[in-house]
């Protein structure tokens, strides 16, 4: 089964319960992420991350499943462009782009 990078975001009102349904997997803390544009000192309206890991397994499942899970400003994106997996993620394209697309980037404190 092909590694890929999983991109999840969650409304700040669901952060720690989504932290708590990665914590069976590891150590997965959401960033905290702010109004685009804007500074990025502005308080965290959303939690995400990006997470690299093999499809088919039970984190991958909860991972996509983030959008279903909390309705309420959940979204996943799944990067895999070319093998290996690793060469083809671009931070500023796809979890920097990802985050702007949707008004969001990553607060800086």
């Amino acid at each position: 089964m092909p590694t890929v990078y999983v991109q999840i975001r969650v409304a700040a009102a669901d952060r720690a319960a989504c932290e708590a349904a990665l914590a069976a997997f590891g150590s997965y803390p959401l960033k905290p992420l702010c109004p685009y544009p804007g500074p990025t000192t502005d308080p965290a309206t959303d939690y995400g991350t990006n997470v690299s890991c093999v499809t088919g397994t039970p984190l991958y499942d909860t991972l996509v499943a983030v959008p279903t899970d909390y309705p309420t400003g959940g979204a996943a994106q799944i990067v895999q462009l070319t093998a290996p997996y690793w060469k083809a993620f671009r931070n500023s394209v796809h979890w920097v782009g990802w985050l702007n697309a949707a008004g969001l980037q990553e607060q800086v404190p």
